[in-house]
């Protein structure tokens, strides 16, 4: 995974748990410095973000968390976790296992 797609995915995960409000400003150089980074992978990951509508560029301002970017954000993750399943459910089923199996390898997951 590369370095923007590791802070877009810290970004993501603040906004979804509430770190992150609407309106915040998200700062370049603080977010470079937080994860060792330099300041153009910083803006690579707002732009990642800006992409799926989770933050704003507003000029002379800079990154801004946008409206609406929470429900956005647990929207995508519900969408990305369903392909995940579906991924999972097919190898199991090629690999003939029980669904009783495939449930204790998801409790056994929530437990680690």
């Amino acid at each position: 995974m590369s370095q923007r797609t590791t802070i877009a995915d810290a970004i993501r995960n603040r906004i979804i748990t509430g770190g992150l409000k609407e309106g915040t400003q998200v700062w370049g150089r603080a977010t470079a410095q937080q994860h060792s980074v330099g300041f153009k992978t910083a803006l690579a990951a707002f732009d990642i973000l800006a992409g799926e509508g989770l933050l704003d560029n507003r000029i002379g301002v800079g990154y801004i968390v946008a409206a609406g970017a929470r429900e956005r954000a647990e929207k995508q993750g519900m969408e990305t976790l369903m392909a995940l399943v579906k991924k999972a459910v097919a190898l199991a089923k090629a690999l003939e296992l029980e669904q009783s199996k495939i449930i204790t390898m998801v409790r056994n997951g929530y437990r680690n």
